[in-house]
């Protein structure tokens, strides 16, 4: 076991210790795949835990929107506005300073449709959403004429068609809105369009069993309108809209996401992206278990609260939303460093090729003379690469974006351990190949001498 572990710990540096795994059974391969999968994992995961904190603290206008947020209710006449709470892990929020659970279930605040001059010196859009997330939102579906491709039609006017008349058209694009649909004007839609099914029909059979009226309503979308059902294999709800608007990208924006400022906060959940003052750009997404029960976004002592303390409230509660990932972080990242496995190993495999085909050349022994030593060898030295990589990736969270570090840290790990494979073996076949010529000047000089006597 000491000799084992010697071999480990002396493997991270000298050279005569990694050899030593050309002679050490396969499994230690396995060993160092998935020490490397570990001490990434945690490097990464403890260095993002410990740069989240130090980056929202280079935040000041991404707190200063919180701010915004929370303090609805006028400092001057409590009675405007609205306020909010967490109450069972659920955002709700109440119209002005009442706390009647009816008022909750609704829009509160978007940015993007006040006055502007009220949110002139906010950099971050804010919306504060109590609406349950598979709430079924308004939509507009596009189709197009497959004859005439500059004919489009929407999905109402699609409905009206003939069941022959449909077969002319094909699905186009979609658009969401944050506004909840009217059920009862859909339930029209549904009625009719199963009304004229065939007595007999399944889909009108299914349809006539339904009891509520979401239920109907979504499984007329997956009959009628198909490609209109999203990925929660349901009509358009709000989640369609908040994931298809805030997760968009764009080319053309300093970080390739059409919104790279904003904080939605949703009934169960908290999404926001920021950039620090240092151009870092973070994105993350958490609910509210561990938020304090009754976490009140302001009340009659916060109101009177100075700003330093008033932030330090926001804090608490961004920072009890963060840990509820914060400790999933290690499984994220060791998902990802996963997904690069097969890459790795291809890597190492070309790389024991390289190393075999030198000590072919030169005749080394190091290696057993077998292609499985050479892989083995160049596996151990996995260790020392990742130690490396761990702690520049670590650095690393503190300067850039969590994926442009992650990116970055996984290509200077192939990069080192491409380095030391190379250094390695180019400095034993320089050595065997001057061992060799030495060799051969002894050998001539020896025949020589014999020839003299």
């Amino acid at each position: 076991m000491f000799n084992w572990l010697k071999f480990i710990t002396g493997s991270v540096i000298f050279d005569r210790d990694v050899k030593q795994a050309s002679q050490r059974k396969f499994w230690n391969v396995l060993f160092f795949l998935f020490m490397l999968l570990i001490l990434l994992s945690c490097f990464f995961a403890i260095g993002y835990n410990f740069a989240f904190k130090y980056h929202y603290k280079q935040s000041p206008e991404y707190i200063k929107a919180y701010s915004y947020a929370m303090k609805q209710v006028s400092d001057e006449d409590p009675s405007f506005g609205f306020n909010c709470k967490i109450n069972k892990n659920e955002l709700v929020c109440f119209e002005n300073d009442s706390i009647d659970e009816k008022d909750s279930g609704k829009l509160y605040l978007d940015t993007r449709t006040q006055d502007p001059s009220l949110v002139a010196d906010l950099d971050y859009e804010i919306i504060i959403d109590t609406r349950d997330r598979d709430t079924l939102i308004d939509y507009t579906a596009t189709y197009v004429s497959k004859t005439d491709k500059t004919h489009t039609i929407t999905h109402i006017d699609y409905l009206q068609l003939s069941s022959e008349e449909r077969k002319d058209f094909k699905f186009s694009t979609i658009e969401y809105s944050q506004n909840s649909l009217d059920q009862n004007t859909y339930l029209g839609y549904a009625n009719v369009y199963f009304n004229a099914l065939a007595e007999d029909s399944k889909e009108k059979a299914e349809y006539e069993k339904l009891k509520t009226d979401v239920d109907k309503i979504n499984y007329f979308t997956k009959v009628a309108l198909p490609d209109v059902v999203n990925d929660y294999d349901s009509a358009p709800i709000l989640m369609s809209y908040y994931s298809a608007e805030f997760l968009k990208t764009n080319s053309k924006k300093e970080f390739g996401y059409e919104h790279d400022r904003y904080i939605l906060l949703l009934k169960d959940s908290l999404v926001t992206a920021f950039v620090t003052k240092h151009n870092v750009f973070v994105y993350f997404e958490g609910t509210y278990r561990k938020v304090a029960d009754n976490f009140r976004f302001h009340d009659k002592n916060s109101l009177t609260m100075t700003q330093a303390k008033f932030n330090r409230h926001i804090q608490d509660f961004v920072m009890s939303v963060y840990d509820d990932i914060g400790s999933t972080q290690i499984l994220n990242y060791a998902i990802n460093i996963f997904t690069y496995m097969p890459f790795l190993i291809i890597i190492i495999a070309a790389l024991a090729l390289f190393m075999f085909l030198l000590t072919r050349i030169s005749n080394d022994d190091y290696a057993d003379g077998k292609y499985i030593g050479c892989f083995k060898i160049v596996s151990a030295c996995l260790l020392g690469a990742s130690l490396a990589t761990g702690i520049l990736g670590f650095i690393l969270t503190f300067f850039l974006n969590q994926g442009v570090a992650f990116a970055i840290s996984m290509s200077l790990l192939i990069s080192l351990l491409v380095l030391r494979v190379l250094l390695l073996s180019l400095i034993s076949f320089i050595k065997k190949k001057r061992e060799n010529k030495k060799a051969t000047l002894n050998e001539e000089s020896s025949s020589e001498k014999m020839e003299l006597l």
